[in-house]
């Protein structure tokens, strides 16, 4: 349907006859020309590509009144102790009126104000406009500064002229029809940066019933709210998600599309101003549209990623206004230690989310695991003893306790299945021999069959630290009780604390011992504690905020 609109262009002559071009009601539109033909010429282009875009009713609004030009004049007088300004000083403001209902508007456009008088007080127009002015050039600072004052006095004069030209517009069927038509010629956002996970062959998860359906009343409760996994690394935060995916019939959520991306994803290749923040506003229209749900991945990477010399907002500041309405679901996960972190960082942030706390599995849920995931080697034809997974339970929970459980056994699983691709059946000596090779440390600490020769580690050690007999006696005390198993659970295998002064062999004792339980005295990470003798330093050593 075509329809013939009308606009006012409003031109100010500048000098030396240059011309400066808007249409009212379009304050994007701005023209700076030589030519006034082509500069009207110009505004009707740009006018056409902007009513393509607004809705019937702002195209009403923006029609085009009948205006009339005047302009108004006021002496202003200086700043108080000023030294170069002395006396008044009489400016001229073109202005453009028009009326609505009972309404008188007034338009200046070298100060791009609008000033609203009632009709009936239209006799104290001319004092209200020149108020206006006044303030708006105290709001600018421009009333203090000549330089300014002579800048706002380049207009000449104003002219307008009203221009008519056909335009589409779309009846509220067509409207209706395009909206639920496809489009197919956008590209789709989520494909290019995101996994749609519905179709990847996940893997499986084994006792994580509970947590699973926590998270699966939270997506589908009557508001649903956006996730937060919390904890440690390795305990199965991802897994668990991955499982709701995998078995999200079981939980109503057959038809909900669920797609995974970071914040590395999301920035990639965006590198001019302001073009992550439009893929993000992509990928919220396009996830609310398909009634999706996102998985992020760690959120201490979405706070950071985005963020630079020249903004302060990250991806996920971006994306808290419509995590917070609910307008886009996400699940995140972080860990305990960072939590603090998100909150001195963005303290609204974690009110976005509900937060769904996961521990580390018991002994028997554990083993449990692990034996699960025994029986779905051996379908695969890999036989693993259950003394063999006794043995790998009891080494991990015991000497890699800086990963959570369980994570790092069953990668350690998986890993010793690749590496052995001819071997059918694993027993307890390749557990042992697999987990020596990793960790660096000796089967004799390990395995209950290898005796620890405790005359040779005394020789062993005593030939590298001369003359410290006692202190080698104390510290092959020590791996003793480590190979008898009488250390604390949970704890560091030994905490030693070496006295004396420079030179007698403290430093070349704790590389013997790096090199006695790892093969390498570089096994060692060393501090200098001097470093640390104010709070905010022993902070950062400790993670703290």
């Amino acid at each position: 349907m075509k329809l013939n609109f009308k606009i006012t262009a409003i031109t100010q002559v500048l000098e030396n006859d240059t011309l400066l071009t808007q249409a009212l009601f379009f304050q994007e539109i701005l023209r700076y020309e030589t030519n006034i033909t082509r500069a009207e010429n110009t505004l009707i282009t740009c006018v056409k590509h902007i009513l393509d875009e607004l809705p019937l009713v702002d195209i009403h609004r923006r029609h085009s009144s009948n205006t009339n030009v005047k302009e108004v004049s006021f002496s202003l007088d200086p700043i108080k102790d000023s030294i170069g300004w002395k006396n008044p000083v009489n400016l001229t403001f073109q202005t453009l009126e028009w009326a609505i209902d009972d309404i008188d508007l007034v338009y200046i456009p070298s100060l791009g104000i609008e000033i609203l008088n009632k009709e009936k007080d239209r006799e104290k127009s001319p004092e209200k406009i020149i108020t206006e002015i006044k303030a708006e050039l105290l709001r600018s600072k421009s009333a203090s500064s000549l330089k300014k004052l002579t800048w706002l006095q380049r207009t000449k004069s104003l002219k307008t002229n009203d221009l008519s030209f056909p335009i589409n517009i779309n009846s509220p069927k067509q409207i209706a029809l395009k909206l639920e038509k496809p489009d197919t010629e956008t590209p789709s956002v989520l494909k290019e940066i995101g996994t749609y996970l519905n179709d990847e062959p996940l893997q499986a998860t084994y006792e994580v019933d509970e947590e699973v359906q926590l998270l699966a009343d939270a997506l589908t409760g009557r508001t649903s709210r956006s996730v937060l996994l919390v904890g440690d690394s390795g305990v199965g935060k991802t897994a668990i998600f991955h499982h709701l995916v995998k078995h999200r019939s079981k939980y109503q959520l057959t038809s909900t599309p669920f797609w995974a991306t970071s914040g590395a994803k999301l920035v990639a290749g965006m590198s001019g101003f302001g073009m992550w923040q439009e893929r993000c506003q992509q990928v919220w229209r396009e996830t609310t549209k398909q009634k999706a749900v996102l998985f992020f991945g760690n959120l201490i990477e979405l706070m950071h990623v985005g963020k630079s010399v020249h903004n302060n907002q990250g991806i996920a500041s971006f994306f808290r206004p419509y995590l917070v309405q609910g307008d886009l679901v996400v699940v995140a996960e972080c860990t305990p230690e960072q939590l603090p972190l998100i909150e001195k960082e963005d303290p609204h942030l974690l009110e976005a989310f509900q937060q769904i706390k996961i521990n580390p599995p018991d002994l028997n849920k554990g083993r449990s695991i692990l034996l699960s995931y025994a029986l779905a080697a051996r379908r695969n034809r890999t036989v693993i003893s259950l003394e063999a997974l006794e043995i790998l339970d009891q080494l991990h929970r015991r000497y890699a306790t800086y990963s959570a459980y369980p994570g790092r056994p069953l990668r350690f699983i998986k890993n010793l299945i690749s590496d052995l691709p001819h071997q059918l059946q694993l027993n307890e000596k390749d557990i042992f021999q697999a987990f020596s090779r990793e960790t660096g440390l000796p089967l004799f600490i390990l395995d209950d069959e290898v005796k620890l020769d405790l005359t040779h580690t005394y020789t062993w050690f005593s030939e590298r630290v001369v003359g410290q007999n006692e202190a080698v006696n104390l510290v092959i005390d020590m791996l003793a009780m480590v190979k008898a198993r009488l250390t604390r659970a949970n704890k560091p295998i030994a905490s030693f604390l070496f006295i004396g002064p420079t030179g007698v062999g403290k430093t070349e004792m704790a590389k013997c011992l790096a090199e006695f339980l790892f093969q390498d005295k570089n096994r060692l990470s060393r501090f200098d504690m001097s470093e640390y003798s104010d709070p905010f330093s022993v902070k950062r050593l400790i993670g703290g905020v």
